[in-house]
């Protein structure tokens, strides 16, 4: 019998629950903003709440005063305010709000004038100004709405002052519980506005705790991408450089390019993801100028992406004007928007087509323009620069990212961004402050063939299959080479070189090794004398680690998957002198 009326009371509470959720969420089908939603649920939760108070303390209020004026005021009351949730049933939501608010100021100015200073009730006009911003989003309603509540609370003020009107006789007692009651009132209310927004505070304290572990998963899995990716790159590299050396070998190279394009393709996602987690965390792009000559700078651009477009058998016409000698901008972020842009016209044209690139100088900006056949139907333009927006066309694959990163960091150089497509065509248009420079400041690109024959390189990496890979690649270029598995294995080869006097000329240096870290085994190398003047070539796989490991005293930072041509003028720039600092 127990057990049966258990059962019968969980069930009545359920099904009352179920009821109220439902009245609250009146009015909120098929709308998919966030912040409305919440507005109307607060509004309806308030005229719930509010008309649950009048239904429990008029019966009393009555009772205590005998008053035929407060029982038709109360029943008006209660009818009007019922009407809210009827109202955001047909969804006239910000009427319904505003029928709300301006009922309870309304109600608090005729209980005050009919009750007189028994009972004060000016303290729910600092309630109502707080639901003014939880019941509307819009400024404009928001700032009538707290002038309605500050000319209600003035006129109460006045009409207790000057006693306007006549008030019903009311004995101490019954004013001390009829304020009781609007109290206790007012704070059922005040729970059902704060609940939600405890909530939400709780929500915020756990989404925190999840972006945390989400940055930690996202940099771990990209390192972990980055070690297989460095070594697919370095043996296409390799292969690549067999193939000029063997004339039989020739008939393989689309095959190799095909292989380094989808390298690329993949860093070009990986980096995207991590520009995006960045942007994401709130981090700003560092602008870091330089001066260029533009039509050297986008012919090298156009060049290198030439042999993704030669696959596709796809056209890249360039074009330049009104472009000084030399302009000042942000190269490196330059490259990225370009590419990003060059890139994403590629791989969604149609094969056999052309892709024009073109750059125009004007009297105060430059712009870049990117065009290629094809439609991108109005819908999707609309959202194009938002994260996770991609074309579903077959075969073609990307993270949806780019374009989101592009915009972030057209907009920290200070520029704009636009995208049309019609007639067949979408252009891409970025336009950038313009800077004239000066040509000498311009840097000499530096000779790209490096003389590091008889250079002792030592390694220290834990894949296997990439220190093969990397060794092969330097030996080629006549270095000599000694592989380390792990930084405490390094740290040995260094006493007994040191007892040799046979010092390395140069370290590559892992991140992420067992027995001890690449950030372990360097703070040891900068703290000992005797090692600490040999330049150290940190290689990394998290993108985020740069300016942190710098900052421990490194010769540089390579991310993976390395470029030969990047490996060899780092380790050219930093060996040149290095039998000098040690023999100090």
């Amino acid at each position: 019998m127990v057990f049966n009326s258990f059962n019968l009371l969980h069930s009545f509470k359920a099904a009352v629950i179920r009821k109220i959720n439902y009245i609250r969420n009146i009015g909120t089908n098929d709308i998919e903003d966030e912040k409305q939603v919440a507005n109307i649920v607060m509004t309806n939760s308030l005229s719930l709440a509010i008309g649950t108070a009048i239904f429990c303390i008029a019966p009393i209020v009555y009772l205590l005063t005998k008053s035929s004026e407060v029982l038709i005021s109360i029943i008006i009351e209660f009818l009007i305010n019922a009407s809210v949730i009827i109202i955001n049933y047909y969804r006239k939501h910000i009427l319904a709000g505003l029928v709300l608010y301006f009922l309870q100021c309304t109600a608090i100015a005729f209980y005050c004038f009919l009750f007189g200073g028994i009972i004060q009730l000016q303290f729910m006009i600092t309630f109502l100004i707080s639901i003014s911003c939880l019941i509307f989003a819009q400024k404009r309603l928001r700032i009538i709405c707290m002038i309605a509540a500050i000319l209600t609370l003035a006129m109460v003020q006045v009409g207790y002052y000057f006693s306007f009107f006549k008030t019903i006789p009311v004995s101490y007692n019954s004013g001390f519980i009829i304020q009781s009651m609007a109290i206790a009132g007012v704070l059922v209310m005040i729970i059902v506005v704060s609940k939600p927004y405890i909530f939400s505070n709780d929500a915020v304290y756990e989404l925190r705790k999840a972006n945390r572990f989400k940055r930690i998963f996202v940099a771990e899995v990209t390192h972990e991408l980055r070690a297989p990716l460095n070594n697919i790159y370095l043996s296409a590299t390799l292969m690549k450089r067999d193939i000029k050396l063997n004339a039989h070998l020739k008939c393989i190279e689309p095959f190799i390019d095909q292989q380094l394009y989808a390298c690329e393709n993949a860093r070009n996602i990986i980096n995207n993801v991590l520009d995006f987690a960045k942007i994401e965390a709130g981090a700003i792009s560092c602008i870091e100028e330089s001066t260029a000559n533009p039509e050297e700078f986008f012919s090298k651009l156009i060049a290198s992406n030439e042999v993704i477009a030669k696959i596709k058998r796809i056209r890249i016409l360039f074009e330049i004007n009104n472009m000084g000698p030399a302009i000042i901008s942000d190269w490196q972020q330059i490259q990225q928007i370009a590419t990003n842009l060059l890139a994403n016209a590629i791989k969604y044209s149609p094969k056999g087509s052309t892709v024009y690139f073109m750059v125009t100088g004007y009297d105060n900006h430059w712009q870049i323009q990117v065009k290629n056949t094809g439609i991108i139907n109005q819908e999707k333009l609309d959202i194009i620069f938002d994260p996770f927006v991609r074309d579903n066309k077959p075969g073609e694959q990307g993270s949806g990212l780019g374009l989101f990163i592009v915009k972030n960091k057209v907009k920290a150089m200070g520029g704009i961004i636009e995208a049309k497509s019609e007639d067949n065509a979408t252009l891409f248009s970025v336009s950038l402050p313009l800077r004239a420079g000066k040509p000498e400041d311009i840097e000499e690109p530096e000779n790209q063939i490096y003389d590091l024959s008889n250079i002792e390189v030592l390694i220290a990496e834990d894949d296997p299959m990439g220190s093969k890979l990397l060794e092969l690649s330097l030996q080629k270029n006549d270095c000599q080479v000694r592989i380390c598995s792990n930084g405490k294995e390094l740290l040995e080869k260094l006493e007994i070189s040191y007892s040799a006097k046979r010092l390395p000329d140069i370290i590559i240096l892992d991140d992420q090794m067992p027995v001890m870290t690449g950030k372990k085994t360097l703070q040891y190398l900068k703290t000992d004398p005797r090692f600490k003047n040999i330049p150290v070539v940190f290689v990394t796989g998290e993108a985020y680690q740069q300016t942190e490991i710098q900052s421990l005293g490194v010769a540089d930072v390579i991310t993976k998957p390395l470029s030969e041509s990047l490996l060899l003028r780092v380790l050219n720039q930093h060996v040149k002198h290095s039998h000098e600092y040690l023999q100090e």
